[in-house]
């Protein structure tokens, strides 16, 4: 966290050690968007999550 509530959010994911596909990011915010950021990255993992490759938003959000 920066000064004034500003904040730089870096992330890095890699779904299999043994592939070189590495997904990176960094943005800066600041703290009235915690939430919203937070929310965003459990989307995609409801999506790309669990070695399955993309799943279709009705199957991430019935937990398959």
């Amino acid at each position: 966290m920066e000064s004034g509530g500003h904040a730089v959010v870096t992330g890095r994911f890699q779904e299999r050690p043994d592939k070189n596909n590495i997904f990176e990011f960094e943005m800066e915010t600041d703290q009235t968007c915690f939430l919203a950021v937070i929310q965003e990255i459990e989307a995609l993992k409801e999506v790309y999550g669990g070695r399955m490759g993309k799943r279709s938003q009705q199957m991430g959000k019935a937990g398959l």
